[in-house]
């Protein structure tokens, strides 16, 4: 019995992209910035993907990890996993967009910025359905 566990590197990007996600998901997302002239008094407050509307980006999160542990690991995903796993991302994506929205759209002031966390999130979001997107047109070259 081998005892490398091989697994196809088109499995390995996306949990890999999964990984950065539930990263991302612990970093700040939001950071409040409160009270204070300068640097007199006032505080900052931080908040990170878990405490946190983003159940979305947490389930499609699920659902990428899923897909690409599913089936035989050292093949590519096939195209219903693809497909599985492009809406996962498209899932990820749209979670974390609804959270920098609700950020963006804050009319109340006091100092609502989006964190480290979210960005990092919407990036690997958008790389994990481009390299999905980019095996769908691979696939349909090589018919």
């Amino acid at each position: 019995m081998d005892p490398t566990i091989r697994i196809h590197k088109q499995r390995v990007f996306s949990l890999v992209s999964a990984g950065i996600i539930f990263f991302a998901m612990m970093l700040p997302w939001i950071v409040v910035n409160y009270g204070g002239i300068g640097n007199l008094g006032g505080g900052r407050l931080s908040y990170n993907g878990f405490e946190l509307r983003s159940f979305l980006t947490f389930i499609g999160l699920l659902g990428v990890v899923i897909t690409s542990l599913s089936g035989d690991k050292t093949s590519r995903l096939k195209k219903n996993l693809k497909l599985i796993a492009g809406i996962s991302f498209c899932i990820v994506l749209a979670g974390t967009l609804i959270v920098l929205w609700e950020v963006k759209g804050n009319k109340e002031g006091f100092g609502i910025k989006p964190g480290i966390g979210l960005w990092l999130s919407i990036l690997a979001g958008v790389t994990g359905l481009l390299l999905v997107l980019k095996s769908f047109k691979k696939a349909s070259l090589r018919k």
